[in-house]
């Protein structure tokens, strides 16, 4: 049957995509709970996104929990080191900002700068365990090549990876400057949404990426 209801059309293809997104997202929120197994549970969303991007079907949830058991253990560890780092830099800020009236004047220059530099590392850090998870999920190697290529790639493909820390960040600083407003929106789409636009940016460098290589090139063994 042609016309709107025909379930090929646009509007039935953006809606299943939109119901799914709604399913990953909420299974990666309950996944993650623990903190610990956040970096797996994002690098099963990538696996399952850039698997949606490319138009591949399959048992959306199967595919999930398959890519995080086999890659829970290798990402947990890089995580577990990206959640000290985080807790340290988190804890210095939090001292920092709060003694700020026990600090002269002469010395808030460096308090301020001391921020700026923990955002500047943040922000790099973002794009580095972005793009870590993105290569952990797609290709097979160790967590020493993913980490130098996820570094390569950031600098290399600049512009997709500007566009992806606005797309994150971006996120992340709405949801934190209207947290009232934000929950609900987040539980159903918050995670998920922008990471699927992260993959129709990053699609386009895995292409060139395959292309160049072949699936066993630098970046590993393609997961396919």
């Amino acid at each position: 049957m042609n016309g709107f209801f025909n379930q090929k059309n646009w509007f039935y293809q953006a809606m299943g995509t939109l119901f799914d997104l709604v399913v990953l997202n909420v299974v990666t929120l309950i996944v993650s709970l623990p903190i610990f197994t956040a970096g797996a549970a994002l690098t099963s969303l990538h696996y399952v996104l850039w698997r949606t991007v490319r138009g591949e079907d399959g048992p959306l949830l199967r595919m999930y929990f398959q890519s995080f058991k086999e890659n829970f253990k290798q990402v947990t560890s890089v995580w577990l080191v990206m959640i000290v780092l985080a807790f340290i830099g988190g804890a210095d800020v939090y001292f920092d900002m709060h003694m700020q009236k026990f600090i002269p004047s002469a010395s808030r220059v460096m308090q301020l700068a001391f921020i700026a530099l923990v955002a500047i590392v943040t922000v790099v850090a973002v794009a580095i365990v972005q793009w870590y998870t993105i290569l952990a999920s797609r290709y097979t190697n160790t967590n020493r090549v993913h980490l130098k290529n996820a570094v390569l790639i950031s600098l290399g493909y600049f512009p997709q990876t500007l566009g992806m820390l606005i797309l994150l960040m971006g996120t992340a600083i709405a949801a934190a400057a209207f947290y009232s407003y934000a929950l609900i929106p987040m539980v159903i789409l918050g995670v998920s949404l922008p990471q699927y636009l992260c993959a129709l940016i990053y699609t386009t460098v895995f292409k060139k990426l395959d292309g160049e290589t072949g699936s066993d090139g630098e970046t590993g063994r393609d997961k396919r």
